[in-house]
């Protein structure tokens, strides 16, 4: 079995999920930012064997947004999706 557990405990993350009009496109822009408190990684370091980030990318491409990844070693994650969202999506 794969036992798994966190580095360190988390003390706070946070969600905000914010919908806006876009005045440079013609429709509405949807924001997912999800932040934590915890010690962070490089997101462009090579992992071999490991494809979560790539999937996360590879999902936000699927549904047309765009996926921002905002980490480091010492400090939190901040992960970001943005989808542009047309009349005709509403």
């Amino acid at each position: 079995m794969d036992k798994r557990t966190a580095p360190s405990p988390l003390s706070g993350i946070k969600v905000l999920v914010v919908s806006s009009d876009d005045e440079t496109v013609d429709g509405t822009q949807l924001k997912l930012s999800i932040e934590d408190d915890g010690v962070g990684f490089d997101p462009g370091a090579p992992r071999q064997g490991h494809y979560g980030i790539v999937g996360l990318h590879e999902q936000a491409h699927l549904i047309g947004a765009h996926l921002c990844i905002d980490s480091a070693p010492g400090r939190g994650t901040t992960l970001t999706v943005t989808l542009r969202m047309t009349p005709e999506m509403l």
